[in-house]
């Protein structure tokens, strides 16, 4: 399940915390519905989510 939306005008923020079991996994899969939401080709899709999947973590 993922976590619901928050608005903050015209973006939204999903919020996990450190409960949230494979936060990683949920962050791209809501990542992908929502550049899917947008109708961007596939491939722009699957390079985006693959992009930030190779980032490091923010300290």
């Amino acid at each position: 399940m993922s976590p619901a939306p928050v608005w903050a005008g015209n973006a939204v923020v999903y919020r996990w915390t450190s409960c949230t079991p494979n936060p990683a996994a949920a962050a791209r899969a809501v990542l992908r519905r929502s550049l899917t939401r947008l109708r961007l080709p596939a491939d722009a899709v699957s390079d985006a989510v693959l992009v930030v999947s190779e980032q490091p973590p923010m300290s």
